[in-house]
């Protein structure tokens, strides 16, 4: 009974994180917060199931992938530059 009642206590923080999530996240944030939450699930799903979990077109998913990657690529410069100066 205490194993069902755990089940069912993750289950429903699951859910509201996920509504959360949905009502007040743009949807860039909202796969940043999938790759902190499931990054397992960004590796072995395709590009197309992502983004409909996340309710945008793959279009809009590659574009945002895109951003992330400029984006830690001008961190990593600047972590470079700041550690020469």
């Amino acid at each position: 009974m205490k194993f069902y009642i755990k089940l069912l206590k993750e289950i429903i923080l699951v859910f509201s994180h996920r509504i959360h999530t949905f009502l007040s996240m743009p949807s860039k944030e909202r796969y940043v917060d999938l790759m902190e939450w499931n990054p397992a699930y960004l590796k072995s799903t395709f590009d197309k199931h992502i983004a409909s979990f996340l309710r945008i077109t793959h279009l809009t998913l590659h574009r945002i992938k895109i951003e992330i990657i400029k984006l830690s690529n001008d961190i990593s410069l600047l972590n470079c530059i700041a550690y020469f100066i």
